[in-house]
């Protein structure tokens, strides 16, 4: 009976041993996993923060480009009017020659 005891609270206390060792192992990579999802968290933070900066710059180049475009069409519609004005002032120019021309003939 005696011996019975010994074996019994010999395997009873290896298995308390068995589970302390368990219940570590467990308790450390639950440890590892709540570090490694707040550096998880951490990360996602920063990436919404650059992704919200991003989407500000975009807006702006958005808004710039908008500003460009409308400063290119007004520059180009100006281009054809002095085109226009030089090509009339062109004419004029032949015109008043050859009156010049005709009145030195006369």
């Amino acid at each position: 009976l005696r011996v019975m005891y010994e074996k019994i609270k010999n395997d009873m206390q290896l298995n308390i041993q068995n589970q302390k060792s368990e219940i570590s192992e467990l308790l450390q990579t639950k440890m590892d996993l709540e570090n490694s999802l707040q550096s998880k968290q951490i990360t996602i933070e920063e990436m919404n923060k650059v992704c919200s900066d991003l989407r500000e710059d975009l807006c702006s180049a958005r808004t710039e480009l908008q500003l460009s475009k409308e400063e290119v069409e007004k520059m180009s519609s100006s281009n054809k009017t002095l085109e226009s004005d030089l090509n009339n002032i062109r004419v004029t120019v032949d015109e008043n020659k050859k009156e010049i021309e005709n009145y030195a003939d006369e």
